[in-house]
């Protein structure tokens, strides 16, 4: 996948900052016994960033769709080295780290489920590769019409997904995040964000034309939001925590136009050629490695903080995500050096 598209690359960084500040704040709005109210607007805000990924993931399978038409044989070799094998690699290393910090069995069927579809966060890999096949299972039809047609058979997935989403939290009441933790690992619930995507790069004038009306897009954006913000207040009323962070009916327009505005932004800066963009274009390509890693670092620094009794709140929880983040960078960019190659392919398929 090309990493020299500056908007992309920067996107990219904004995300996965994003994820590691929520992963931060969510750690200690939980850490008190009962989820914080004060993280409530920072929950709704910072769900962006994942569908984020599915667009920019789709984006960037079809412009290299479009430039290289790869054999099965090297299309699998290579997402087993750059993807397949880091993921079990961190799997291995959570399912570890977690029996050390909480105690975790390991010889269980749970443990064999997560092992195989992703500990905590590393879902977001299991259903990103399950995109990739479906990628290449759809590579003839991903073309001339092929991306409108797509993306709108996938709008009606996740609409219907988020749907029974809803239906669901409705009638049966808090499933202590079973449904969104289990059944949101499979592809459909995030097809409308990662063919949007695939739609965005089949023609180079949709970005051109969001454009021209990124004012339009930031309205609605904020209007979105505030939806998903009533929905997000009405399920910790009632249910003292959020049960459905992502798949809420009300939710889906704010994630599907928030990502769409974020980028459209990113593609107008690069365009003016406005300061401060290729500072951030620069780590883009560590951001795979920090979304591997940062879990055990940040995990241990919560940890730590609240043993020694630190104050909890938005503004304390910068404090543990900006030190993940450089130590991840860190480590990123050590793997790339030559004596630490095999822990690099190991860890970040050699990225």
């Amino acid at each position: 996948m090309n990493r020299n598209i500056l908007w992309i690359e920067t996107g990219r960084t904004l995300a996965m900052a994003v994820i590691v500040a929520w992963h931060s704040l969510n750690v200690m709005a939980m850490s008190q016994g009962r989820f914080a109210s004060w993280a409530e607007i920072p929950a709704v805000v910072l769900t962006f960033a994942v569908p984020m990924f599915f667009v920019i993931s789709g984006y960037l399978a079809q412009k290299s769709s479009a430039t290289t038409d790869s054999t099965w044989l090297a299309f699998t070799l290579s997402k087993v080295s750059t993807i397949l094998i880091p993921f079990l690699t961190w799997n291995i290393i959570y399912m570890i780290f977690f029996n050390l910090l909480w105690g975790w069995p390991i010889w269980t069927m749970k443990t064999l489920w997560y092992l195989l579809t992703g500990y905590i966060h590393l879902w977001f890999v299991f259903v990103l590769m399950q995109f990739l096949l479906l990628h290449k299972l759809l590579i003839r039809c991903l073309k001339n019409r092929g991306p409108e047609i797509v993306m709108a058979v996938a709008m009606i997935f996740s609409i219907c997904f988020y749907g029974l989403s809803s239906h669901l939290l409705m009638t049966h009441g808090n499933d202590h995040h079973f449904f969104e933790w289990h059944f949101g690992k499979i592809c459909i619930a995030w097809a409308m964000f990662y063919f949007w995507g695939v739609y965005l790069a089949a023609a180079p004038d949709r970005l051109e034309l969001l454009c021209k009306h990124i004012s339009l897009l930031g309205l609605l954006t904020v209007i979105s939001f505030l939806l998903f913000r009533q929905a997000i207040s009405s399920e910790v009323q009632l249910y003292g925590d959020i049960v459905r962070h992502y798949f809420l009916l009300p939710g889906l327009p704010f994630q599907f136009i928030a990502p769409t505005f974020v980028l459209v932004v990113c593609v107008y800066w690069e365009k003016k050629g406005l300061p401060g963009m290729e500072g951030l274009a620069k780590q883009g390509k560590d951001t795979f490695g920090i979304y591997l890693a940062h879990i055990v670092p940040l995990y241990l620094l919560l940890k730590a903080w609240k043993a020694i009794e630190l104050p909890l709140g938005p503004i304390a929880s910068i404090a543990p995500a900006m030190i993940t983040w450089f130590f991840c960078i860190g480590l990123v960019r050590l793997s790339r050096l030559r004596r630490w190659r095999i822990a690099g392919k190991l860890m970040f398929g050699g990225r």
